[in-house]
This record gives C-alpha cells, sequence and structure tokens, in this order.
C-alpha cells in the first residue's frame, strides 16, 4: 500500500512538472530541443504545447491518460487544498490539450470524466463529489468570465475551433478533405492490406512501408494514427482479438475491485486506471503511432 502511494505521488509530480512546462511553452512558445513545434514555419503554431514529447498530440495524449490522477486526488484526499490544486491541475491540463488542438485527446479526456462521474453517480461520499463538482463549475465559470472580457483570447478561439473541427468531422469525410478523410484512407488502406495477408498481419512494423504505396491519395503519410488500427494490421486478427480481451478483462478486474474492495488507496488507484484505460481507447487515436 506504500508503494502505491509512492507511485502516485512520483505520477503526480511529474504531471505538475510536464504541465508547468507546457503552460510556459503557450506563454512565451519556447521549446525544448526535443520538440518538432520549433521547426514549425506559421508562428501561430509556435505556442502549441509539447513539453519534453515530440509533438503537441504525444503529449495531449499523455495528459489524458494521467489527469484521471488529479480526479482521484479530489475524490480521495481530504482537505480543500488538495481538492483545488487537483481541480486547478486537471483544468490546466484541459487548457493545454485544447491549445495543442488535439480533437481526439478533448474527446477522449471527456469521455474520461463521464466515466468517472458514472462510477461515481451512487457514490457514498456525496460531499466530496459535490465539492469536486462546485470546483470544476468555478473552473468554467472562470474561464467564461475571462472570455467575456477578452473574446479574442487565444484559448477561446482555439477552444471554439476545436470543438468546431470535432463538429465537422462528418462533413469532412463527406467532402473528402482534411485529416478525417485521411484517417479514414489509411483505416481502408490498412484493412485492405490485412485482407492481402489472410488476416495474419503484415509484420511489426511493416504497415508504413505497404501505406506507402497509397501515398499519393493519402497525402505522403504512412503511419496509421490509430493505436487499434496499429496492432490489428501489424500483428493479425488473432494477436488483435488477443490483445482487445487483455483489455476488456483489465477494465472488467479494476471495475471489480472498485466494487468490492475495502481498502481506500487500492480503490482510488483501480478507479483512477478504469478511468485511464477508458480515456486510452480514444487518446490512442492521436499520436501518428505508439509502437516504437
Amino acid at each position: 500500500e506504500k508503494e502505491m502511494v509512492k507511485i502516485y505521488r512520483i505520477i503526480f509530480l511529474i504531471l505538475v512538472g510536464f504541465s508547468l512546462l507546457g503552460v510556459i511553452e503557450t506563454l512565451t512558445g519556447w521549446h525544448l530541443r526535443t520538440s518538432v513545434v520549433g521547426t514549425y514555419n506559421q508562428a501561430y503554431k509556435l505556442n502549441r504545447p509539447s513539453a519534453v514529447f515530440w509533438n503537441p498530440n504525444d503529449f495531449s495524449t499523455y495528459l489524458s491518460l494521467y489527469l484521471p490522477f488529479t480526479l482521484g486526488l479530489m475524490k480521495y484526499k481530504k482537505g480543500l487544498f488538495n481538492k483545488i490544486i487537483g481541480c486547478l491541475l486537471y483544468c490546466s491540463g484541459l487548457y493545454l490539450v485544447i491549445l495543442a488542438e488535439s480533437r481526439a485527446n478533448v474527446l477522449a479526456i471527456l469521455l474520461g470524466l463521464l466515466v468517472f462521474l458514472v462510477l461515481n453517480w451512487k457514490s457514498e461520499s456525496k460531499k466530496t463529489m459535490k465539492t469536486l463538482v462546485i470546483l470544476l463549475l468555478i473552473g468554467i465559470v472562470i474561464i467564461g468570465l475571462l472570455v467575456s472580457l477578452d473574446p479574442e483570447l487565444p484559448f477561446w478561439v482555439k477552444t471554439k475551433t476545436v470543438f468546431a473541427q470535432i463538429y465537422g468531422l462528418p462533413q469532412e469525410l463527406k467532402e473528402d478533405r482534411g485529416s478525417a478523410y485521411v484517417r479514414g484512407r489509411l483505416i481502408i488502406y490498412g484493412l485492405r492490406e490485412l485482407g492481402r495477408h489472410y488476416l495474419m498481419g503484415v509484420g511489426v512494423g511493416n504497415a508504413e512501408q505497404h501505406m506507402a504505396k497509397y501515398g499519393e491519395d493519402l497525402g505522403g503519410i504512412v503511419n496509421l494514427h490509430n493505436w487499434w488500427l496499429e496492432v490489428l494490421v501489424n500483428y493479425g486478427l488473432i494477436i488483435f482479438l488477443a490483445y482487445l480481451h487483455f483489455y476488456l478483462s483489465l477494465v472488467k478486474d479494476l471495475l471489480k475491485v472498485i466494487r468490492n474492495s475495502g481498502i481506500l488507496r487500492l480503490k482510488m488507484m483501480a478507479e483512477v486506471l478504469t478511468v485511464s484505460l477508458a480515456s486510452f481507447s480514444i487518446a490512442c487515436i492521436g499520436p501518428s503511432s505508439l509502437l516504437p
């Protein structure tokens, strides 16, 4: 149990450090040498956060997977100070993901929040949940006040842009344009290559080579941009089904711990991991690839 607390603290401190670095990037346009953002030609893209990661999408995926730890802090840690810190960190994470313009991870965070609320719908700690909801509402009100003072704030402009892009996804597919169209074609061509290899997979790391033949239609993009598709196309249907079974079994076991465990810290970790895994189901389609 003590080791679990240590792991939680380490994860939380790393999240704080990366979030602070991301905020600095959005304010100054300065980036580490490990980031590709510094090479962007468009000035408006220089404020997209990437922290220690290669690009904003990778950083956003990290945030969507680890922000649930702030929800665990708000729910299970006593004291208003801990809840405020958790709320600030959660809101700053959402702020960074929106500025990174990662649509998949915005949806992943919202799905994670929905799963968290469903898990606690009949929670015995009603006072704690009320405090959490109030803090999140206060955060939304503060953002609303800032927007009313300056409707052209970069955060507000990016927020409108991101949600407009999410809403416009069906139109992109219909009109054969944008990243949604490219990702749709990647799925089609990926499944085509899977079929040509008798559902056995093209081999680990070989999907990009097979996608290269469709380069003209894909604008030169060869990464599948979808973890589920990567596993299916590279490893084949049998391995994919085994992996999917492992993923669902993990969620099932975590839900059992949440329902039956009498150890508070174990229950907290199980709940956080369940929310994180739920977010992962969408977040994994954000980066170009999760395979090394």
